[in-house]
C-alpha cells in the first residue's frame, strides 16, 4: 500500500512501552492531520459553515419522493478552462450499515426501550415495523416520530421518559465504522489541489430522521456532500449526473456505488451508464440485510473477514479506478475485479496513475550508455515489437530483463518502540518480489526506521493499509 505524505511537523508522544499505544497515537495524529487538511479554509474545496449549507431539492417534479442534496464544500463553477479538472471518480456510499453500524444502533436502542419501560422485545419489533409507511413509490420508510408516538400511547404520562430514551446519552459517533471513515479520509485527503475523488453519502429514509442522525456525527469532516432520498437512489444519481455534469458539458466521472442492501444493488444495476461504473456490495457482518444475495449481475462484493478488510479493499478499488485504463465497459471493469486480487488491481493501476516509471541504464559492447524509461505498467513480452536500440541488437525486453526490479507486496509484524534517546522507531518485515534476469523471486527483509525524534515527525509518511486496518 502506498505511503502518503502529510504536513504534520510535530506530535506529542510520551515515553511508552506498549507498541500498540505508540501506534495508536501515531496513526491518530495522521487522522487529525487529514481532517485538518480536508477542512482548511484555504483548501480548494472549502468546507461551508452551517449557515451557508442548505438542502437543495433534486427534482422539480412535485410527484417525486422527497430528494435533497446538502453541499458540504464550496463547489467552484466549472468552465471550459477546467473541464479536464473535473472529478475523475465519484464515490456514492450508503450511510446505514456501511458508514454507520445502524443495525447495531437499532438493536441497542430497542434493548434500551424495553429495559427502561419493561416493554416486550417482540412487541417493540412489531411497533417498529408498523411505524414504516409506504411512500409514493410503494417503498417502506421508517417514520421515527410515529414509533415514538406509538410508545407514548402505550405508556401515557411517560412522555419525558420516552423522549429521553431516544435523545439522551447517545453518542452517534460510537456507531460510525472507523475503518470506512479512515478509508474515505485517505481518499478525499490525498491532494491539496483540485479533487480527483468526490465522496457523497446517499441515504434512503425519512429525510428529517436521517438528517438528524447524520448531523450528530462528525462524518461531514470526511465527505463532500450528503444526499437524502425517500425514492430510487438510481434515479437520484441519474438526475445529478445530468444536472452537474452532462448539462454543463463536463465528462461524467467514474461512478462507484457502495451499498449493503440487495434492493439498492438491484436498483443501481439499471443505471443509465454503459461504462465507468462499479456496483459494489458491502457485506457487513453486523448488517441486518447485508448478507442477502441480490439478483443483479456484475456486482463486486467486499467482505469483512478480517478487521477493516472491506474498508481497505474499498480504498484500493476506488484509488485504482483513477487509472484511465479502467474507463471501459461495465463488463470489462467487472472482469478486471471479479475473482481477482484487489491488491494486484490496485498495485498496477495506482503505480500507473502516479506516473511512476522504471529507469534503466545499460552500456553496450561499443561503450555506448543508454538510458531507457519504461512505463510503470511495462511487462516483459510487451516490448518485443520495439526496434533494436543498441549495438548488441538488444531491444526493450532485453534491457528490462537484465536488471533487478523490486516490488514490495506485503508488510507484516509492524511494531513501534522507543530507544533510550527517546526516538520512536517503526519496524516491520517486508515481503517483496524481485525480478532478476527475467526470473521472479520472492524474498523478505527486516526494516527499521526512525519516525519521531523530540516529538518531531522525521518520517512524514503513513502506510495507508496500516492507517485503515488498525482502528477500532
Amino acid at each position: 500500500m502506498k505511503q502518503m505524505p502529510t504536513n504534520i511537523d510535530s506530535l506529542s508522544i510520551g515515553v511508552k512501552e506498549n507498541s500498540n499505544e505508540i501506534q495508536k497515537q501515531f496513526l491518530d495524529s495522521f487522522e487529525n492531520e487529514f481532517i485538518k487538511r480536508r477542512n482548511d479554509d484555504s483548501s480548494f474545496y472549502r468546507k461551508l459553515s452551517q449557515e451557508e449549507r442548505k438542502l437543495t431539492p433534486i427534482f422539480s417534479d412535485g410527484n417525486k419522493p422527497p430528494s435533497f442534496i446538502d453541499k458540504i464544500r464550496e463547489v467552484k463553477d466549472k468552465t471550459s478552462r477546467n473541464i479536464e479538472n473535473s472529478e475523475k471518480v465519484w464515490i456514492v456510499i450508503d450511510f446505514d450499515d456501511v458508514i454507520n453500524k445502524t443495525t447495531t444502533y437499532q438493536r441497542s436502542l430497542g434493548e434500551k426501550v424495553c429495559s427502561v419501560l419493561g416493554l416486550d422485545q417482540k412487541e417493540y419489533e412489531k411497533m417498529y415495523e408498523e411505524s414504516k409507511a409506504k411512500n409514493a413509490e410503494n417503498k417502506k420508510v421508517l417514520r421515527n416520530d410515529v414509533l415514538i408516538n406509538k410508545i407514548k400511547e402505550k405508556y401515557p404520562g411517560q412522555n419525558d421518559l420516552v423522549d429521553s430514551i431516544f435523545n439522551d446519552n447517545i453518542n452517534y459517533n460510537d456507531f460510525i465504522d472507523q475503518g470506512i471513515k479512515r478509508a474515505l479520509l485517505a481518499l478525499g485527503g490525498s491532494s491539496n489541489g483540485e479533487r480527483d475523488i468526490r465522496i457523497s453519502i446517499l441515504t434512503f429514509g425519512d429525510v428529517k430522521y436521517q438528517k438528524g442522525r447524520i448531523e450528530q456525527t462528525d462524518i461531514d469532516n470526511v465527505v463532500d456532500d450528503i444526499i437524502y432520498t425517500e425514492g430510487s437512489k438510481r434515479e437520484v444519481i441519474e438526475a445529478l449526473l445530468s444536472i452537474e455534469y452532462e448539462e454543463k458539458g463536463i465528462a461524467s466521472p467514474f461512478l462507484i456505488t457502495i451499498d449493503d442492501s440487495k434492493e439498492q444493488i438491484e436498483d443501481y444495476s439499471d443505471i443509465n451508464l454503459s461504462s465507468k461504473f462499479v456496483n459494489m456490495h458491502y457485506r457487513n457482518p453486523q448488517g441486518k440485510k447485508s448478507m442477502q444475495e441480490s439478483s443483479a449481475e456484475q456486482v463486486v462484493s467486499v467482505f469483512e473477514n478480517e478487521q477493516n478488510e472491506a474498508a481497505i479493499n474499498l480504498y484500493k478499488i476506488c484509488k485504482g479506478c483513477l487509472d484511465p485504463d479502467t474507463n471501459l465497459s461495465r463488463e470489462k471493469v467487472f472482469e478486471m475485479l471479479n475473482g481477482k486480487s484487489i491488491s494486484d488491481f490496485y498495485q498496477v493501476r495506482n503505480e500507473y496513475n502516479m506516473g511512476r516509471e522504471k529507469i534503466i541504464k545499460k552500456t553496450d559492447s561499443n561503450g555506448v550508455t543508454r538510458t531507457i524509461h519504461f512505463p510503470a505498467n511495462y511487462q516483459i513480452g510487451t516490448g518485443g515489437e520495439k526496434k533494436i536500440i543498441d549495438g548488441d541488437n538488444n531491444n526493450y525486453d532485453d534491457y528490462y530483463s537484465s536488471v533487478e526490479a523490486i516490488y514490495p507486496i506485503e508488510e507484516t509484524d509492524i511494531k513501534y518502540f522507543q530507544k533510550p534517546d527517546g526516538g520512536v522507531y517503526r519496524s516491520s518485515d517486508i515481503k517483496f518480489t524481485k525480478i532478476e534476469n527475467g526470473i521472479q523471486k520472492t524474498d523478505k527483509k527486516h526494516k527499521e526506521k526512525l519516525v519521531i525524534q523530540n516529538n518531531k515527525l522525521v518520517y512524514p509518511f503513513v502506510n495507508i493499509e496500516e492507517f485503515i486496518k488498525n482502528v477500532e
